[in-house]
Parts: structure tokens; sequence; C-alpha cells
């Protein structure tokens, strides 16, 4: 096999590898115009599939925009993995800040619920939704701030896009009743910076291209 072919197929693989496992990141578009309940922030939901039944969730409230009434982000809730076994919250950071565990609940298998009884389902099944919800120290969706909400799910398989739901509660204390965010995914793809991955795999056709002229 010649170095050109070499390099082709190792350029291949990387890419095959890039694709399959992370998709780009979903952001739920027209949130407010269709009343899901924004209130002008933006939320994005990113999944890398480990290939093991596990899973890597990275939720975005990215609260620069937010104009609602209430003072804090009070509860957080997702559906992107379909017959979820397991989950757990495995970091929360703003900006390079990583900030405390403790001050939320452990990753609960429900929805986001407003009627004061954070992350229940009220005897009703929790059709694969996942839920957290503040303890203490409320993040301030009023600082302009990103927040980053990162798990680990174990389950089947990531369902589609049009199933992805976007959940959360806005509220001054926490539990807190109304302002929930509630909405199906809608969005479109964002456009993914160039990844490591296929950075090496231009660079390796073009490496093969020149050695070929070479010869």
């Amino acid at each position: 096999m010649t170095m050109l072919s070499k390099l082709t197929l190792s350029a291949l693989f990387v890419l095959f590898v890039a694709a399959t496992s992370q998709a780009a990141p979903v952001t739920l578009e027209n949130c407010d115009l269709n009343d899901y309940g924004c209130k002008g922030a933006t939320l994005t939901l990113d999944v890398t599939d480990h290939s093991d039944g596990t899973y890597t969730v990275l939720y975005t409230f990215d609260t620069t925009t937010y104009t609602g009434p209430k003072d804090n982000l009070v509860q957080v809730g997702f559906k992107v993995i379909k017959d979820v076994t397991d989950a757990e919250l495995v970091s929360i950071t703003s900006g390079a800040t990583s900030l405390s565990l403790s001050d939320w609940s452990d990753a609960l298998m429900g929805p986001v619920n407003s009627d004061g009884s954070p992350c229940t389902s009220n005897g009703g099944s929790n059709t694969d939704k996942i839920c957290i919800y503040a303890k203490s120290n409320l993040l301030s969706a009023k600082s302009g701030k990103v927040y980053k909400f990162e798990f680990l799910v174990t389950g089947g398989s990531v369902l589609s896009e049009d199933e992805w739901h976007f959940g959360g509660q806005w509220g001054n204390t926490s539990p807190a009743k109304g302002q929930i965010i509630s909405g199906s995914n809608g969005g479109t793809p964002a456009v993914p910076e160039p990844s490591a991955a296929l950075l090496f795999a231009v660079g390796a056709v073009t490496v093969g291209r020149s050695l070929r002229r070479r010869a």
C-alpha cells in the first residue's frame, strides 16, 4: 500500500470516528416566539456518544440577553437519550470557574415541575427526562453569565433531534412555582468549530497529495 493510500485511509477513519461520536450542538430556536419560557436566554444541548452505552450531555444556559422578571435559575431538565437507566451531574461551570455540585440535587429521573415540587412527575412516567434543582447559592439569571451543566447519562441511544426536550425554571427562591422553560427541540444545529480530528484528517490528505506530486 502506498503512503498516500495509508494517509487517506487514516484520515477517513479519523473523520468517521469524529462524525459518529459527537453531533453538532443544537440550540432551542424561537423559544420566546413559541412561548417556551426562555425570556431571552439561549439554551443549547450537546451530546457525545462514548460508544459504551454512556453519553456526555452538556446543557448550556446563556443568560447574556435574559430579560425575565425572576432572579435565578432554579431547575434544569432535558431529554435527549432513550431508555435512560442512570444519570449523574458531573460539573457546573461559568466561564473558567467551577461551581459547587453540592448546591444542586443529584440528577433525578423526572421532569421539571412548576408546582413547587421540583423534578417530580406526580406519579406519571418520567419519559426519559433528567432533572436537577438548586438547593442553595442560586445561580443569578441577571448577571449575564453562561452556565454549563455536564451530565453523564447511561441509556440506550440518542433520540432524534425533533424528540429532544429543553427544560428549566426561573425563580427567586428554590423550590419555586411557575416560570417554567419547556420546549421541544425544533432548533437547528450550530456550525461546530473545526475539531482536532478534522484538522488532522485535512492535514493528512494535504501531505499525501504533496508526496504524490513529489513522486
